[in-house]
């Protein structure tokens, strides 16, 4: 006697391995209070313990999509991104995600810690280091566009919170610094910091396109210990003159110039 076990018809005498094209019959189903299991060379490592769960204890291959209504749990495996197997992402036990391109370590990031470290080797290049390229266009992705004067090319922030909410406390912004063109982009760098009373950060110093540095506030110096030195420098004539009296007369020049005002 035949038993039927698939019925595309969904009346299969079997009730638990049935095919149907509704997406309303059951196809597989383990045990109840147990898991399904495929192939025989392991056992379960996490909370598998009902009729709906499914183990694959050797290598599955999905030639399409795969879709997750819910997690998944990779447990310090690595997830193989490219063909020969040498680009990948493991999300190690220690909290930490390491991205792997060719084979090398490319980017770590530690959660508690809160690192991102990269790396990069290389037996000859002085300038082989690790690096973040951050790129800003006008128009589409298909169809980039120009910048323009005062356009934000990219910004690194900092937050912190206040006991209520995450606020940004400082940033560095990289922007076009005047009229750009095709071989012309003019850039400066500006640093923002929050003063106090505030949750805005505003401008505090710039860099701009002719190398000019602008700052918003006072220019300081850490008090240190004054430690006097007798200086020289040499005249024209090949004489030995003191530094400070050179100085002083050049502020004395500058005086006489109208272009320095002395109190």
């Amino acid at each position: 006697m035949g038993l039927s076990i698939f019925d595309v018809q969904g009346l299969s005498i079997f009730p638990h391995l049935r095919i149907s094209n509704d997406g309303t019959k059951t196809t597989f189903l383990g045990k109840a209070g147990d898991y399904l299991r495929i192939g025989d060379a392991g056992t379960t490592g996490h909370s598998l313990n009902s009729e709906d769960d499914l183990l694959v204890t050797g290598d599955f291959e999905v030639d399409g999509i795969a879709y997750f209504d819910g997690g998944a749990d990779l447990n310090g495996t690595e997830l193989i991104l490219d063909a020969d197997a040498d680009t990948s992402i493991t999300v190690d036990t220690d909290d930490r995600i390491d991205l792997k391109i060719g084979g090398s370590d490319a980017w770590k990031i530690t959660g508690p810690a809160a690192t991102i470290q990269g790396y990069r080797y290389h037996d000859t290049a002085a300038s082989a280091e690790p690096q973040i390229y951050l790129y800003r266009a006008r128009g589409t992705e298909a169809s980039p566009a120009l910048v323009v004067d005062g356009d934000s090319v990219g910004s690194i922030i900092s937050f912190a919170h206040d006991g209520a909410a995450w606020q940004d406390v400082a940033l560095v912004s990289f922007e076009i610094d005047g009229t750009a063109a095709a071989n012309d982009l003019p850039s400066r760098i500006v640093f923002k910091t929050t003063p106090d009373g505030t949750v805005a950060p505003a401008e505090a110093m710039r860099i701009s396109q002719d190398k000019a540095v602008k700052m918003a506030g006072a220019f300081g110096m850490a008090a240190v210990t004054p430690q006097v030195r007798q200086a020289h420098i040499v005249d024209a004539d090949g004489t030995l003159a003191d530094i400070t009296t050179k100085f002083n007369t050049l502020l004395a020049d500058l005086e006489g110039y109208g272009m320095l005002a002395t109190a």
